[in-house]
């Protein structure tokens, strides 16, 4: 039976899509591991343009989508320029210069001798009616043969109704979270509002056609996060100019310029002048992404303002981000903190009071009802109690976390502060601006000594000023805070990069 869903958006079809695998998905195994799997799947994104993927929880790397995107658009294969974007790209090569199955070629020319996009655009425009604007990917006298790089998605259909264009991705293999949601709904997406803009048309329905759509099981925890987390209102993307004798020439140009200011980034020596001379509005804002992803300067944010791409790139991990070149504006206002440490907690601080924020407002002032000892201790010493311990319900690091709240919560509420989310987050912020290093001994010994902490405090309790009780949660949380970030560091970040264009 054939599972179809329809949806306005990507953002808006993963947590529907995830919870149908979890749910109805039969588990078989893979070559890389157990998957949950559902076959012949249709998937029909009514606003493909808004492609960015806006979950919170699933934290895709908007940064290594872009390059590819535009990797493919070139006509490339090359590892060695798409490995600063995806680290682990060499790992799919059989040769580690190149992907085999790679799109790029295969598309704009090369692998078939010809420019696959091209005849698109050229045979839409001689009879919009066509129904052979196709693009084969897969080559049966290669892709048959063992590798390390099949395609996975292997053909695209385009077709051109009443002012719109439409465009069929047919897959034989998926993996929802590194595949169709890394990277698939972002480059296919691209390349349909390419073809509709030089048709001089709107862009149309993008439908997935998946015979095998799974999620490994490594990203079932994950999956599960996703299905009730609320989204951001819709939010305008960039879209291209409108068409006035466009070609595709024009479009190569644009890559080739955006290529020429990706090295530029790199080398800093990238410019706000320099980005003034994009005048297209969707490579522009990428050109802009991609010199934050070098230079790590709030500066090029302005460019992304009230749209999507602004939305994605803030709920990128910082640890995809590249060394900061020293002109950084955070070293330049005499910040002396290790960078990456300091990236480290922006993104912590981002996921936790995130996370506060939705669970008061579920429980509101639960946390201290029936007071100091029955609530307020009783929640941390629960926490306390599974320090160290992790399942598929609350790893390490959600024990962590829950503490640590509980600390700051239990710091306002001995000092007569409601204890909500404003007071909590700027105390969170003082908390992680005295912890930006690493923890300084090891994270099981240090967790020993803060249990062993916390039941002497509990029998000393009744003989403690209020005095004495605020220094012991303000001291609690300072050791509690960069033992919770590292350990959610490792866990959300350690191994869990997407593969790329070829995830199955």
């Amino acid at each position: 039976m054939t599972e179809k869903y329809t949806f306005a958006t990507v953002s808006e079809a993963l947590p529907f899509i995830c919870s149908r695998i979890l749910d109805i998905g039969d588990e078989v195994g893979s070559r890389n591991g157990r998957v949950k799997e559902l076959l012949n799947t249709q998937i029909v994104i009514t606003d493909p343009q808004r492609r960015e993927v806006l979950s919170l929880n699933r934290k895709a790397n908007v940064f290594a989508q872009i390059a590819e995107t535009m990797w493919v658009l070139a006509g490339r294969n090359d590892i060695e320029w798409l490995s600063a974007y995806l680290p682990r790209a060499k790992d799919y090569s059989d040769d580690g210069e190149t992907w085999r199955g790679g799109y790029g070629p295969r598309i704009r020319g090369g692998y078939f001798g010809f420019d696959q996009l091209a005849h698109v655009v050229d045979l839409l425009q001689e009879d919009p009616l066509s129904r052979r604007a196709v693009i084969a990917i897969y080559e049966p006298t290669v892709d048959a043969s063992p590798g390390k790089d099949i395609p996975c998605n292997d053909f695209l259909q385009f077709q051109s109704r009443l002012g719109a264009l439409h465009m069929t991705v047919t897959v034989r293999s998926n993996d929802l979270m590194w595949g169709w949601s890394g990277i698939n709904a972002f480059e296919w997406s691209t390349i349909q509002e390419i073809v509709a803009h030089l048709l001089g048309i709107s862009v149309g329905t993008l439908t997935f056609n998946i015979g095998s759509l799974h999620l490994y099981d490594r990203h079932w925890n994950k999956a599960s996060r996703l299905e009730h987390e609320d989204l951001p209102h819709t939010i305008t993307p960039f879209q291209l100019p409108d068409a006035v004798d466009r070609t595709l020439e024009w479009v190569d140009v644009l890559i080739d310029r955006w290529f020429a200011w990706e090295g530029m980034c790199r080398e800093g020596l990238a410019t706000s002048d320099l980005l003034e001379e994009f005048d297209e509005p969707l490579f522009r804002s990428w050109a802009a992404a991609i010199a934050y992803f070098w230079q790590r300067d709030d500066h090029w944010l302005r460019y992304l303002e009230g749209t999507g791409l602004a939305v994605a790139v803030a709920r990128t991990p910082a640890s995809v981000l590249s060394e900061a070149p020293q002109t950084s504006r955070s070293i330049a206002a005499g910040v002396g903190h290790n960078l990456a440490a300091h990236e480290r907690t922006r993104a912590f601080y981002g996921f936790v009071t995130d996370l506060h924020a939705k669970k008061h407002a579920t429980y509101g002032d639960s946390w201290k009802k029936r007071g100091e000892k029955m609530s307020i201790l009783a929640n941390m010493a629960r926490k306390v109690d599974r320090l160290g311990v992790g399942d598929e319900f609350d790893s390490s690091a959600d024990t962590l976390i829950d503490l640590l709240v509980y600390t700051v919560k239990y710091e306002c509420w001995l000092n007569g502060l409601p204890g909500d989310p404003p007071e909590v987050d700027a105390r969170l912020a003082h908390y992680f601006s005295e912890t930006e290093e690493c923890v300084g001994q090891a994270a099981d010994i240090a967790i020993v000594d803060i249990v062993d902490d916390f039941n002497r405090y509990c029998d000393d309790i009744d003989v403690l000023s209020n005095e004495q009780r605020v220094g012991f949660t303000v001291e609690l949380a300072l050791r509690v805070a960069p033992i919770a970030r590292d350990v959610w560091y490792e866990e959300t970040f350690g191994t869990d990069e997407y593969r790329g264009a070829d995830a199955d």
